[in-house]
């Protein structure tokens, strides 16, 4: 995957008289002396990111965790500290990363709510194992949130920070801090960040950063970066970026000051900070170039240190750029993205061209069902002897006698050796909320067909993927027919208007349910169908034309003249 790789040169004000670098202990072996000039000393600094290949893909397609505890837009950001011939190197290393949860959003949305998936179980067995992945690799963790405290944003950030309550005393070298970054820094004032790092600025001592010296042509390790800050916001892109930016700075100045360097002259201050802007600003485009399409938001604000209303319009308008290509044209690329890692094969581009979108290959919704069947047989199924002869998972509507009834509820169909269980199931807490049982005996058959599809919808159904059962039951045993949905068929708006009956001629009801089904009526004048007039001489045509004739229309039409 990609990254970004920076560098810019400045210079600095070397300390006048000579000094024993690097600073050490009294009598401790490999001192070495290094004699600085009066003069100006230049140096480079480096900026590398490195986007992890796994959970990779774009913004609302790739969120949250997988089962591997490895997290959506992971990017490691090192900044290196060094002369013009690298005998002297110093290394800042970040983690940015989405939160360890499972979660998704919709991409049809400017600030889509949250869903939570998976049980209490699984999201912290995944976020242990993230834990456990960076305290591998990095040491010691402390973890910013800037989610907002309230509203959407809340749902996760919550459940991120209970998840870090539970696990505080069993992993230690664990910190956080929920800082609302929107909240705090609100009208504009993005300086108010430095609140955050009152709060965390002595853990981020205590992590200090890597230290490297040559001697002799052979590299020397002075010190080791203990822990790692870990940040990350909604996306994991606008906000990280300007709190990595403040975190980068302070990181440097201390660099600076520990090779005698406290303060430079206006002009010096100046050029670097300019450079230094810049640089984390273009990492901040790159990384949101390759996650979200668009460049960073509040970039006017990391390249110059101040905000304005020209940035607010600059960042609505990428926004609004944001909305389109995620709704749009993201499908494709993460598709594409899958395939060249290896996490699909071919056929995602068949499925492509189908449904028009790709699934999220690491949340398994096979695994998922298959433990919702596995968790509802040892709810439901009381007797030992009973034997479960299968299971499947289906959406169904939550009225009685709707096909198409909104919301829809998550169903359990369950045959074991003595009778049919249907299960309403919740993913959530991976719970049967309620739970049917008929015998066997008094099942008289079970059917398993496509739904019924409009004419001009036939062609295109899939067999496979447009399905349903219906049990027919003993009605005696139980007073009604059950029917249970996987998937429904597309959507077909009605010709009819709301306002109109359908009539009572037999045939027109007959044949219309059997060409449309029960569709839902026009609800607002702005149908994409047209105006209500518009609708209603539709609907007064197709129902003569059901009937065979179409004179009744001019006839009502004189007679209403």
């Amino acid at each position: 995957m990609q990254g970004f790789v920076g560098q810019f040169q400045f210079s600095a004000a070397a300390p006048s008289s000579s000094q024993l670098w690097p600073p050490t202990e009294p009598g401790e072996p490999g001192v070495t002396e290094v004699a600085h000039e009066d003069g100006k000393r230049n140096f480079l600094l480096t900026l590398i990111s490195r986007r992890s290949i796994k959970r990779a893909g774009l913004r609302y397609l790739r969120r949250g965790v997988d089962d591997f505890g490895d997290v959506a837009n992971c990017v490691e950001t090192e900044q290196i500290l060094s002369d013009q011939n690298w005998n002297h190197i110093f290394s800042h290393v970040q983690l940015r990363g989405s939160i360890p949860l499972y979660f998704q959003q919709s991409p049809y949305a400017l600030r889509p709510k949250p869903v939570l998936l998976r049980s209490e179980a699984e999201n912290t067995e995944a976020f242990r194992q993230h834990l456990e992945n960076i305290g591998g690799r990095y040491g010691s963790i402390h973890a910013v949130s800037l989610v907002e405290k309230r509203g959407n944003e809340a749902i996760i950030g919550e459940k991120f920070q209970n998840s870090f309550e539970n696990l505080r005393n069993a992993n230690k070298g664990v910190g956080f801090n929920w800082f609302d970054f929107h909240r705090e820094c609100r009208g504009m004032r993005f300086e108010n960040v430095g609140l955050l790092f009152d709060e965390i600025g002595e853990t981020l001592d205590k992590f200090e950063y890597t230290e490297e010296i040559q001697e002799k042509g052979k590299p020397r390790r002075v010190k080791n970066q203990s822990g790692v800050l870990r940040t990350n916001c909604m996306d994991c892109l606008d906000r990280t970026n300007v709190v990595q930016s403040f975190c980068a700075r302070n990181s440097l100045d201390k660099q600076l000051m520990s090779l005698g360097i406290a303060s430079m002259s206006a002009e010096e201050e100046m050029k670097t900070s300019a450079g230094f802007n810049i640089l984390w600003a273009d990492n901040g485009d790159a990384i949101s170039k390759q996650y979200a399409s668009t460049a960073a938001l509040k970039g006017d604000f990391t390249r110059t240190r101040k905000r304005n209303y020209r940035g607010a319009l600059t960042d609505f308008g990428l926004t609004l750029s944001r909305f389109f290509t995620n709704a749009v044209s993201d499908f494709f690329t993460q598709a594409a993205i899958d395939f060249l890692l290896g996490n699909v094969t071919s056929k995602v581009f068949e499925e492509f061209e189908g449904e028009m979108i790709t699934a999220d290959p690491a949340v398994s919704m096979k695994k998922v069902r298959e433990n919702a069947v596995e968790t509802s047989a040892k709810i439901v199924v009381e007797d030992e002897n009973e034997a479960v002869l299968g299971g499947w998972v289906f959406l169904t509507p939550s009225g009685e006698g709707s096909r198409r009834k909104l919301p829809l509820r998550d169903t359990v169909i369950l045959i074991t050796d003595q009778a049919v269980y249907r299960c309403r199931f919740k993913f959530g807490i991976e719970k049967v909320s309620e739970f049917e049982r008929v015998k066997l005996k008094d099942v008289i058959g079970i059917q398993w067909g496509n739904n019924p599809t409009p004419p001009d919808q036939r062609n295109n159904a899939e067999t496979n993927q447009n399905l349903r059962n219906i049990h027919n039951l003993n009605p005696y045993s139980l007073q009604h027919r059950r029917k249970t949905q996987r998937r429904l068929p597309p959507k077909v708006p009605s010709p009819m208007h709301r306002g109109t009956r359908p009539g009572k001629h037999p045939l027109f009801e007959e044949r219309l349910y059997e060409a449309h089904g029960r569709i839902p009526r026009p609800r607002r004048l702005g149908h994409p169908l047209g105006s209500c007039s518009t609708l209603h001489r539709r609907r007064r045509r197709h129902i003569f034309a059901l009937r065979g004739s179409h004179d009744g229309f001019q006839g009502a039409r004189r007679r209403r003249g």
